[in-house]
């Protein structure tokens, strides 16, 4: 979910997801969302001022076979404010299967 804060809107550009496997490898834009999905997801890609935009991610992910179950999240969200200022936003998000599926 993105937060405005400062009472400028903007738009969100592009979402880009990654991820890092227990073992360190990093898949670098595993998932990346222009302005186009990202309406399609929320309905719209613009934020108010002072409002929030919760933009539905999706992605599946297969574990790395040797039990390893955690994963780290990488997001960055590119956003324009309504005076044209362009800014990159990021988080991190730590992801743990509770379930694991033997094939």
């Amino acid at each position: 979910m993105l937060k405005e804060t400062a009472g400028l809107g903007g738009n969100a550009n592009y979402v880009n997801v990654g991820f890092v496997n227990s073992f360190g490898f990093e898949t670098p834009s595993a998932l990346n969302y222009g302005a186009d999905q990202i309406i399609r997801r929320a309905g719209r890609n613009h934020l108010d001022a002072r409002g929030e935009l919760q933009i539905p991610l999706s992605m599946i992910y297969r574990a790395d076979g040797f039990g390893g179950r955690t994963i780290t999240l990488k997001n960055a969200v590119s956003f324009t404010d309504d005076r044209g200022n362009q800014m990159m936003l990021g988080a991190t998000a730590t992801v743990v299967s509770v379930n694991v599926v033997r094939f």
